[in-house]
């Protein structure tokens, strides 16, 4: 059966295929590589992003924009506490 990895050919002897094995664990390696590692630091870098993209939202009172439609402005918008009140606060955008 052929070996994705390390394909030693049972009919010779080992001293005449043992270097297929080094070749073998290449592949292993460079498939660990793709398969595993680049997608993880991809994963990571993208998260890093977003952690700070909710740092920012974090720290802003008023985070999020909406556009309106009718009467063509955009508006900043976000929630607070007042005095034990949840509130809507915005403004526009200028």
């Amino acid at each position: 059966m052929a070996n994705k990895y390390c394909n030693l050919d049972g009919t010779k002897k080992i001293k005449d295929e043992y270097k297929k094995i080094n070749i073998g664990f290449d592949k292993v390696e460079e498939d660990l590589v793709n398969i595993i590692v680049t997608p993880l630091r991809s994963i990571k870098d993208e998260l890093a992003a977003h952690k700070e993209d909710y740092v920012q939202h974090l720290a802003s009172e008023m985070p999020h924009l909406v556009r309106d439609l009718d009467n063509d402005k955009t508006y900043r918008f976000g929630l607070r506490v007042k005095e034990g009140n949840p509130q809507i606060i915005y403004e526009e955008v200028i």
